[in-house]
């Protein structure tokens, strides 16, 4: 049946518990707009039925001639029906921000941690893994190996606004990690999942490891320099939620652009033969 079809049949249907209406008047300053949609919590034999009044939390009946049935999902969907958290969210943040929630102290120029059980935890684990069909922990990010002059060029690219692609990170639970800790295994609080070469050379030049190619080291910077370097935007950050799975993280890994040296072949071929679980 074609979406017109599907349409007509669901609308013969009864209404029921689950199903989301469309209530008269309900998010709206318009009251007789059937604007906001919500959802059913009881039916009743009158045909009225039961809901919690959006932004209240208070159960409200509704007549039969205020209410109509959302047909809002009926039709095909090829988007696969995984939990909100599991899926990739682009924030716009500026490069400060990014290093912050990725674990670097710009200032102190450290690496933050937090401890759980006497047991240092850092924020970021630099070589994160997915678990294979076997049990076995496989490693899928490149060791560093950026060039010195790889580093400068994309420092050269922050000075002059030009797009450095995005860093995408992957956010792991508290009761995760503090579960790792306890059996003694390495844990982080994010894993990095594509951007490791930038963001690692990003933070190389703030700690004096190199110069840029004016010769310039992060010190010799002017305070108005160092702050537009901070403020620099045109760079995305991505964030895969708590309730990812390994294979949506693979998934993502081997879906996004990559820039510097790019993975080869042998890298590529190799992340898609891990077998998960």
């Amino acid at each position: 049946m074609n979406k017109k079809e599907l349409i007509d049949q669901f609308l013969l249907e009864p209404v029921k518990s689950g199903d989301n209406v469309l209530v008269r008047g309900l998010g709206s300053q318009d009251k007789n707009a059937f604007a906001h949609s919500t959802e059913v919590l009881a039916v009743h034999k009158d045909g009225s039925i039961s809901i919690q009044e959006y932004g209240y939390g208070q159960r409200t009946k509704v007549k039969p001639e205020d209410y109509r049935k959302s047909v809002y999902h009926v039709g095909a969907n090829p988007f696969p029906n995984k939990p909100w958290n599991s899926k990739l969210r682009i924030i716009a943040f500026s490069l400060d921000s990014i290093m912050g929630v990725c674990g670097y102290d710009r200032r102190k120029r450290i690496y933050k941690f937090d401890k759980i059980n006497e047991v240092e935890v850092p924020e970021m684990n630099w070589n994160p893994f997915i678990v294979d069909k076997s049990g076995a922990e496989v490693v899928y990010q490149r060791e560093f190996c950026w060039t010195l002059e790889q580093k400068q060029l994309l420092i050269e690219s922050i000075y002059n606004s030009i797009d450095i692609g995005k860093i995408v990170v992957r956010s792991r639970s508290f009761d995760w990690v503090k579960k790792r800790v306890l059996a003694g295994k390495q844990a982080a609080f994010k894993d990095i999942v594509d951007g490791k070469q930038r963001l690692n050379a990003i933070m190389g030049f703030i700690n004096g490891d190199f110069s840029d190619l004016h010769g310039n080291k992060w010190m010799d910077l002017s305070d108005n320099a160092q702050n537009e370097f901070l403020n620099f935007q045109s760079i995305a950050y991505g964030e895969i939620g708590e309730d990812a799975a390994d294979d949506d993280v693979k998934a993502i890994f081997l879906n996004v652009n990559f820039s510097g040296v790019q993975m080869s072949q042998e890298h590529i071929d190799f992340v898609k033969s891990i077998q998960l679980k």
